[in-house]
């Protein structure tokens, strides 16, 4: 039997701690690690707050929102990283002494992504004074200029490219736009929404808003911010893998929300044994699955609920509706693989891009089959479904 041999081209790690074995010392290398510094995972490494354009303006928007106690409206996005975002400024800023919170998740069937002209329309009879965008609003020029028209003040936090053009909002927190200092250009939108409550406790306490009571503990919300970061796929960089870290360092503790308890079991994990891989393949899909199918508020529900009965009731029906995502896309693979196996494709003849089209496939489940057939033809792939109008939509 002819014996194979696997070679790896070995990556210069002379820059790492002489006294780690060598198979370690390749890991790191191989995952960009390129200091010591990188290797210790305490909050106290996490990047400044202070190198956020714009975080500054963003600060002032909400001491003056706290201080009027102004109706605040949270427009996040359909997916995981969008959940842990809304959740973590709705809890977060509960705890600053926020009263009146409220958040809007858009349909993702009848309004599509972010704060578009339609979403704007249905805010600007809400009436609040002012939008916070978290995981959306760097591309969304006309939606806000709608609201802006009105009165309504605006707060961007997302972490996608910056386009041509700005939106014009009255402070914009995102690492990817241009001139903005914060080295960890790919953290999540959870993220961002953590740093902003950094700063805002920052500068609470300079104006001297904990002489009488404590600060907020905001590590309460690092599960939260865990969960988003690694379901959001973004690249671990140091920053990234710290936030990871004290997620998981809290939950395998014990010290966890109800509704990440309620997904655990659902899971059938272990708490105190959790992984990152556990939040990518077990708790998030459950998250995403009542965003493809469903309702994404009822995923923030189950990580804002504070009873445990309670979540493990909505767990549960996440449950449901991510096996009832796995069925439907098991069937719409199966219908595109008998497409694709018709064109007979081999090594030699695989076409440079890959585009399909069914009337009744689901919207909110062509993404996740686009991703199955890139990965199997190596190849880019659009996938389009039947929407509404008589219009199509891909992914």
């Amino acid at each position: 039997m002819k014996k194979l041999i696997i070679a790896r081209e070995n990556i210069d790690d002379s820059h790492l701690p002489s006294h780690l074995h060598p198979v370690i010392k390749q890991i790191y290398a191989n995952r960009n690690v390129f200091n010591a510094d990188e290797l210790n995972n305490s909050v106290a490494t996490l990047h400044d707050f202070k190198l956020f354009k714009d975080i500054d303006k963003a600060s002032d928007l909400l001491i003056e929102a706290l201080k009027a106690q102004s109706h605040i409206l949270i427009v996040g996005d359909f997916d995981a990283d969008g959940a842990t975002s809304t959740a973590t400024l709705m809890q977060g800023l509960e705890m600053f002494g926020f009263k009146h919170l409220d958040y809007l998740i858009p349909d993702r069937f009848s309004l599509g992504y972010g704060l578009s002209p339609a979403l704007a329309e249905q805010i600007v009879q809400i009436k609040p004074d002012l939008v916070i965008t978290v995981d959306n609003g760097i591309s969304c020029i006309a939606g806000i200029d709608i609201l802006k028209a009105v009165g309504i003040k605006v707060l961007v936090t997302d972490h996608h490219l910056q386009g041509e053009q700005l939106p014009n909002a009255d402070a914009i927190v995102n690492p990817n736009r241009h001139e903005c200092d914060f080295p960890s250009k790919s953290i999540a939108g959870v993220g961002v929404a953590f740093y902003l409550l950094i700063a805002l406790r920052s500068v609470m306490r300079d104006l001297g808003y904990f002489e009488q009571q404590p600060p907020p503990n905001l590590a309460n919300l690092l599960d939260i911010v865990a969960l988003g970061t690694v379901a959001d796929v973004v690249a671990l960089d140091a920053n990234n893998r710290t936030l990871v870290h004290q997620g998981l360092a809290r939950i395998r503790s014990g010290k966890t929300r109800p509704g990440i308890t309620a997904l655990i079991e659902v899971a059938n994990r272990n708490a105190s044994r959790l992984s990152a891989s556990d939040f990518g393949f077990s708790l998030a899909p459950r998250l995403n699955a009542a965003g493809r199918l469903d309702d994404m508020s009822l995923g923030i529900a189950c990580l804002l609920s504070t009873d445990i009965n309670q979540a493990r009731s909505i767990a549960g029906e996440l449950d449901s509706l991510n096996f009832a995502r796995r069925e439907i896309e098991q069937g719409m693979q199966a219908e595109a693989q008998a497409v694709l196996d018709k064109l007979a494709f081999n090594d030699s003849n695989i076409p440079d891009a890959i585009c399909l089209f069914q009337d009744d496939w689901h919207q909110g489940v062509i993404g996740i089959l686009a991703g199955r057939l890139k990965e199997k033809y190596h190849r880019p792939t659009v996938i389009f479904a039947g929407g509404e109008n008589g219009e199509i939509k891909g992914s």
